[in-house]
């Protein structure tokens, strides 16, 4: 079950695609504790600039968070 679908989406792409295996994607990329904290800060900044709906901020934002820390690949005893 993807992130989507947790939120109430519809499985189109797992139905049309299959799963979408995000971290084995990544694997070819050395992603450590550092790229993550980098990439979130990034992501929370865009957030913060485009929406305004904070009941959806508490909803998605730790989704992401825990999205971003599942494609580390490297140092992964170094979580933040």
């Amino acid at each position: 079950m993807t992130a989507y679908n947790r939120m109430g989406g519809p499985s189109l792409y797992v139905e049309r695609h299959g799963r979408p295996m995000l971290r084995c994607r990544h694997l070819r990329a050395a992603i450590g504790a550092e790229v993550v904290r980098g990439w979130l800060l990034c992501f929370h900044r865009a957030w913060d600039e485009q929406t305004t709906d904070a009941a959806l901020g508490e909803d998605v934002l730790p989704r992401i968070d825990k999205l971003a820390h599942h494609t580390q690949n490297r140092g992964c005893g170094e979580r933040i």
